[in-house]
Parts: structure tokens; sequence; C-alpha cells
């Protein structure tokens, strides 16, 4: 017993020092802004810090910032700010700039965006506004008399283009004066109420993320994105179960978002990393978010909504 001792405080005393020679981090551009056709342009600029750095990110308020449509070049953007970042209510940073643009990108134009600072690499990205998209074969159908169903039904359809991937993003919103009391289990009518809200619902879609299976559903959501891997060149057609009574319904509107590449891998790897959790330096495999700005960090993607009236 003395012997296995002796050896137990051999062992448990031992200990091996690693020195690790972390290279420097050379601080780099990122610049992040997303383009529409129904908006202005606006971008934001700050600069990356190493992971076992103090220093702290910064607003970066005097780079030239030059906008191109086409490869043709339109203005150089403005610096403005400062702006308050509030996070939760609260203002987290009162010292953000951002660049802007008092001009409308089209659809299905190319846009780049060009970064020159004195202390920094020139940076740049680009990104194309999606075309719209058809849609037809627009029909809802009042579940109210059927217990199997939610309330109502949705569907529609639409082509997809066979020459690029594609990438959308569906939900619902509604006007109506009423809303779902569940202390009463009932719907309330107050005029007063009346207003456009985002509303949840549900799809056996397989193009649709899955989830453990819900009263019948693989997907429930307020909003869903997807791309066209399952049908990528032909017609698809979406049906949608809400809990919406109808008759309670003023308005009942569709908003179909095309993203660029950009925006979709962005979406998914931010979503990837959010689930996954931050370990630490040490506690397993970085999870990298999509960038496609080059010599830097950050994304400049584009999205092309669509919101259409259904009902009435």
């Amino acid at each position: 017993m003395k012997k296995l001792l002796f050896i137990f405080l051999i062992i448990s005393s031992c200990e091996t020092v690693i020195d690790l020679e972390i290279p420097p981090h050379n601080s780099v551009l990122v610049l992040n802004g997303i383009l529409s056709n129904d908006t202005n342009v606006r971008v934001s600029l700050s600069n990356s810090v190493g992971a076992f750095e103090n220093n702290q990110i910064n607003s970066i308020n005097d780079a030239i910032v030059l906008f191109y449509e086409n490869d043709i070049f339109l203005d150089t953007m403005s610096v403005m700010g400062p702006d308050t970042l509030w996070v939760d209510g609260s203002g987290y940073n009162n010292n953000i700039f951002y660049y802007y643009l008092d001009y409308y990108p089209k659809k299905g134009f190319e846009y780049r965006i060009e970064v020159q600072h004195e202390s920094y690499n020139d940076i740049y990205a680009t990104t194309t506004i999606p075309e719209d998209i058809n849609i037809f074969n627009i029909s809802i159908i009042d579940n109210n008399l059927d217990s199997n169903y939610l309330e109502a039904t949705l569907n529609f359809s639409f082509n997809d283009d066979p020459n690029k991937k594609d990438y959308y993003s569906l939900s619902l919103y509604i006007q109506s004066a009423y809303y779902y009391d569940e202390y009463y289990d009932d719907w309330v009518f107050d005029p007063y109420y009346e207003k456009r809200y985002q509303i949840e619902f549900a799809s056996n879609d397989p193009s649709f993320p899955s989830y453990i299976p819900w009263e019948g559903y693989t997907f429930y959501g307020s909003d869903v994105l997807f791309n066209d891997e399952l049908f990528d060149g032909i017609q698809k057609d979406i049906t949608l179960d809400f809990d919406f009574k109808l008759s309670l319904v003023d308005s009942l509107f569709l908003n179909f978002i095309s993203y660029s590449q950009g925006a979709y891998e962005y979406f998914e790897s931010s979503e990837f990393q959010g689930d996954n959790g931050f370990l630490g330096p040490f506690g397993g495999e970085p999870i990298p978010v999509y960038s496609n700005v080059q010599n830097g960090l950050g994304i400049l993607a584009s999205y092309n909504l669509q919101s259409d009236l259904l009902l009435p």
C-alpha cells in the first residue's frame, strides 16, 4: 500500500508547462452591410482584434468608401453619426458611425464597395440584388370546421431560376383588431389594438429545416430560411398552415425575400455558431462566420423583399 501511495504522489506532482507562441494579430478592416432595392445604401466599418488582445473594436469614421454599380463608379459614401448602438434596451456604444449613400440599388445589378484607409489594407466586397419572384396559384383555405388542421391554410407556387443557386425566406403578417387572450381562451376584439404583426405558421415542406415533429408538423415558426437544393429550376409548391381565424383578419400579407448567396451563407453560419455556443479559445473547433470581404472581414449581402397582399 505504501508503494502504491508513493507512485501516486510522484505522478500527481508532475506538471508540464507548454509555452505557446501565438502569432500577433494583424488588424484588418471589417465591413458589414446589406443592400436592398427598397432602401438607401448604408454600411458600417470597424476593425478586427485578436482573440487574446484587450483592444476594443472601434467604429471607423475616416475611411474612403467608394460605391460601384456594374463596375461603374457612382459616388463616394458619406460618413454619418455618431449613433448609439442599443442592446436589450440599453445604450451599448455611443460612438457608432456608418457610411451612407442616398441611392436605391436596382434589382439584378451587381454592386461593389471599396474601402481605403491609411492604417489598413484596402478591402472590397460585391453583391447582386436578386430579381423579383412571380408568385401564382395562390389559395387560402378556411379550416375553421375541421379540427384536424390549424385555422387556415395558404398555398402558393413560384418558379425557381435554373441558372443559379437561390436562397429564400418566408413570413406571414396580418392586419387585425383581434388578438388571442390565453386567459379567456378566446379571440378578443379591441378597436385600439388594430395593427400589422407577424404570425407563426407550420409546414411539412421538405425544403424547410426539420425539427422534432409537433402535432404532425416538422416545421413551426414565424419565418423560415431555405434554399432551392431540392427544387432547382422547377416549379415549387408551398403549403403553410397558420392558427388565426380568417373571419377576424382584415388583411393578410406574404413577405417573400430572395437573398444573395452571401446573405444566406452568413445567416446560416451565424445561426450555427450561436447554436453551438462559444467554448473559449481552447474549448473546441472554431466556428467561423461566413465573410465575402476581400482582404478583410465582414459581410456585404443583399436581398429583394416582396410583400404581397393576399387578403382582402
